[in-house]
């Protein structure tokens, strides 16, 4: 005869009855969804530039991100978007959540007006490509970056996002047949500056400062004060500056980690993330 009695999560039963432990419970969920084992997600703009992660349950879960800032306007001369990748633990923030904003690409468009005009800037800060010329040419905005924070108002609320991990937007390029300029790549820590020969340059994005002309924190630069063409910058943890004189293309926007929750931190300094032109993009796969 066998004592009734429990061992663990099982239950001993006396002779010749059988039973079955019950299923264990998952770890955690994601958005709702249990989560076992090591499971992939990929984010665009295909559908939304946002994207919200709550955990719940028993486990706190570690997350490898891979970000991609978007390109800068111009399917030619745009600049390249940055990469970074980096591992957070939620339990180092404190919080079962944090928000992914994916950068969108620079628009291109063919300014035929000296009005001025702007095309639009990538969203997720990037700055407006602008015109005063009545000749045409092409003139792209800067790429918006890619990023995690833990604290979402509004995708432009960046003094409160307290962002994490940031992968920075290219510059917008410009073209009007013999004056083509090719807008500056996104990096670490510092974006490269844009030099446009006989037409001055731009100033990529730092750890502290945005670029000269007109780059923010978070934002690329814009010039509405010129006689041609000028391609915005990109947005990131500093945006780009946008070209001094006419003609010119964008700078890319800073890449950015903090290393209070990011770990495993690696990067592209010269760009190499997302194509010229082309929406960013977010991989985040739950590792525990």
């Amino acid at each position: 005869m066998f004592a009734s009695g429990t061992f663990g999560n099982s239950t001993t039963a006396s002779a010749n009855q059988i039973t079955t432990p019950a299923p264990a419970s998952p770890a955690f969920t994601v958005n709702g969804s249990p989560i076992t084992g090591s499971v992939s997600y990929s984010y665009s703009m295909l559908t939304s530039g946002l994207y919200a992660f709550n955990f719940t349950g028993s486990q706190w879960a570690t997350v490898r991100l891979r970000l991609y800032g978007a390109g800068g306007g111009h399917a030619l001369y745009g600049g390249t978007g940055g990469y970074v990748e980096g591992v957070i633990t939620l339990s180092s923030i404190g919080s079962r959540q944090f928000w992914v904003v994916v950068g969108g690409g620079g628009g291109a468009s063919l300014l035929t007006s000296n009005a001025p005009l702007y095309t639009l800037g990538g969203y997720n800060g990037g700055g407006r490509g602008v015109t005063n010329s009545s000749t045409p040419g092409y003139t792209g905005g800067g790429g918006g970056a890619t990023d995690v924070r833990l604290v979402y108002t509004s995708v432009t609320d960046y003094a409160s996002a307290q962002r994490v991990l940031v992968a920075g937007g290219g510059g917008g390029g410009t073209s009007n047949g013999s004056a083509d300029a090719i807008g500056g790549a996104a990096g670490y820590p510092s974006a490269p500056n844009v030099a446009n020969v006989s037409y001055g340059g731009a100033d990529g994005g730092t750890q502290s400062a945005g670029g000269a002309l007109n780059g923010g924190f978070g934002t690329g630069g814009e010039n509405a004060n010129n006689t041609g063409w000028n391609g915005g910058g990109g947005g990131g943890w500093y945006g780009g500056g946008a070209c001094k004189v006419q003609h010119g293309a964008g700078a890319g926007g800073s890449n950015y980690y903090n290393a209070s929750y990011i770990s495993s931190f690696s990067y592209t300094s010269s760009g190499g993330g997302s194509g010229a032109q082309s929406s960013g993009q977010a991989i985040l796969t739950i590792m525990s």
